[in-house]
C-alpha cells in the first residue's frame, strides 16, 4: 500500500552538492514519505540533499535529508510542471508529525470518539446480571401472550397473501403500443442514468519515490490578480527568474519587448493586476542578467506591472512561460559570446 498523498503549498528550500547557497522551490503535493518540488532545473535522480519546507498557514518548519526518487525537467502539460520528487531518508523531531497532520486535514479526517463505555465506565458485574434475571422472569411470565400474539399474526399473514393473489388473477396490465414502448423505455433509461450514484471518490494515492501519478483535473483557480513574489537562480548558464502570483495567469495577460542599444533590456509587462512589487530594484550579476527593475503603470489599484531585465549583451535569448500561477523568464547566452 503506497501512503495517500495530498495537494500542499508552500516553499522548499533545497541545498545540495553543485548548487551554491540555498535554493527555493514551490510545493506541489506531499505524502508521509516524500513530496514533488515545482523547480525550473531539478536534480537528477539518486542525488541526495537537505531539505526544509514550511507548509502554509503552518509556523513550524520541517526539516530533514532527502533523495532524488524522479524528476520532470519539462513542462508538459497542464499539472505537469518541472519539477522533482523527493523521497524523504529522514526528518528531525517533530517534522513526521507536521506532515501526518496536514494529510489529516486534507483528507477530512479526525479523532475518533472514545467509546460510551470507556467515556462512562461499563456497568457493574453484579448489575448485569440482575438486569439479565429480571428479563428471564419477563420472558416466563409473558409467554402465553406471546405466544397468541403470534399465532394472530400468522392468520393476518394468510389472508393477506390469499387477497393478493385473487387480485392478481383477475388484473393484467395493458401492452403498451410499440411508441409507448419505446417512449416508456427512455423515460426509464433516462431516470435510471440521473439516479446512479456516482462512485465514491478514491483518495489520490501515490508514493513520491514511485513515479508520476497522473492526478485528476484540479478545479478552475481564479485567474491572477497580483503578483505576490520573484525568486531567481543562476547555474549552468542559464539565469531563472520566478514569478508568483495570486491566481492563474490568464492568456494574453504577459507582454514583452527588447530594447537595444548600449544598455540592452528585456522588459516584460503583467497587465491588468494590483500594484504590487513596485518600485524595487535585484542586483543578479549573472552572465545573463545584471539586475531586474520594477515599476507600475496605472491608476487605483489596477495596472501594469513592468519587469526591466538589464541584459549584459543583446546576444543574451530569453524563454520566457506562464504555468499555472508561475511565470519563468529563462535567460541564455548563446556559446562563444
Amino acid at each position: 500500500m503506497r501512503p495517500p498523498r495530498a495537494a500542499a503549498d508552500g516553499v522548499v528550500r533545497i541545498v545540495c552538492p553543485g548548487r551554491k547557497g540555498i535554493h527555493t522551490g514551490f510545493l506541489k503535493d506531499l505524502s508521509s514519505d516524500g513530496l514533488f518540488m515545482r523547480i525550473l532545473d531539478p536534480e537528477t535522480p539518486g542525488t541526495r540533499l537537505g531539505v526544509s519546507f514550511r507548509l502554509e498557514g503552518v509556523s513550524e518548519v520541517v526539516r530533514g535529508e532527502a533523495e532524488v526518487a524522479w524528476c520532470r525537467a519539462s513542462y508538459q502539460g497542464p499539472g505537469l510542471p518541472p519539477g522533482m520528487a523527493l523521497r524523504f531518508l529522514h526528518l528531525e523531531r517533530g517534522g513526521d508529525a507536521v506532515v501526518a497532520r496536514h494529510l489529516q486535514r486534507a483528507q477530512g479526517g479526525g479523532e475518533e470518539a472514545a467509546p460510551a463505555d470507556a467515556a462512562e465506565g461499563a456497568p457493574a458485574p453484579a448489575k448485569v446480571a440482575e438486569e439479565r434475571n429480571q428479563e428471564a422472569e419477563e420472558d416466563r411470565d409473558g409467554a402465553p401472550a406471546k405466544a397468541a400474539r403470534r399465532s394472530v399474526l400468522g392468520l393476518v399473514a394468510l389472508l393477506v397473501a390469499a387477497a393478493l393473489a385473487v387480485a392478481a388473477l383477475w388484473w393484467r396490465p395493458a401492452t403498451p403500443a410499440p411508441a409507448e414502448t419505446r417512449a416508456a423505455a427512455a423515460t426509464s433509461a433516462t431516470a435510471s442514468e440521473l439516479h446512479i450514484p456516482s462512485p465514491p471518490p478514491t483518495s489520490p494515492r501515490a508514493d513520491a519515490a514511485a513515479g508520476p501519478v497522473t492526478a485528476a483535473p484540479a478545479p478552475p483557480r481564479r485567474p491572477l490578480q497580483r503578483v505576490e513574489g520573484l525568486e531567481w537562480e543562476a547555474l549552468g548558464g542559464v539565469t531563472r527568474v520566478l514569478l508568483r502570483g495570486d491566481g492563474v495567469f490568464p492568456p494574453g495577460a504577459v507582454v514583452s519587448s527588447r530594447i537595444g542599444g548600449d544598455t540592452p533590456r528585456l522588459v516584460v509587462e503583467v497587465r491588468g493586476v494590483a500594484a504590487s512589487l513596485a518600485g524595487q530594484q535585484w542586483e543578479v550579476g549573472s552572465e545573463e542578467l545584471v539586475r531586474i527593475r520594477s515599476g507600475f503603470h496605472g491608476a487605483g489599484g489596477d495596472g501594469d506591472l513592468h519587469l526591466v531585465f538589464d541584459l549584459p549583451s543583446a546576444a543574451v535569448t530569453a524563454e520566457i512561460g506562464a504555468e499555472d500561477d508561475r511565470l519563468s523568464v529563462a535567460l541564455r547566452l548563446p556559446a562563444g559570446e
